[in-house]
């Protein structure tokens, strides 16, 4: 039940995103959020399971999160870190992916 309050919540978020209307997009980030946490707890099992051979393993973080685009990637970050994931170690993929 609470799932399918979940999925019609998104679809009238996504609407409202698409029409530009202001708070929109965090709306629907934060729901996408979390419906991707579970995946989120499982990538990070997989992550932490790996010896870390980049500052934060933002290397892991980086080639899981360029899976990703747009709103998409934003939902995954929150999803990362409402699982537990190491909070340096995805600021560093996204400066990585972002050019900086």
């Amino acid at each position: 039940m609470q799932e399918l309050k979940n999925e019609e919540a998104l679809k009238l978020a996504v609407d409202r995103y698409k029409k530009g209307e202001e708070g929109a997009e965090e709306e629907v980030i934060e729901l996408l959020s979390q419906e991707l946490t579970t995946e989120a707890g499982l990538m990070l099992e997989q992550i932490n399971s790996k010896p870390e051979t980049t500052k934060g393993r933002y290397q892991e973080y980086m080639n899981w999160l360029l899976q990703f685009q747009g709103i998409y990637r934003k939902a995954m970050v929150k999803a990362l870190l409402r699982a537990g994931g190491d909070l340096e170690g995805i600021e560093g993929a996204l400066m990585v992916i972002k050019g900086e």
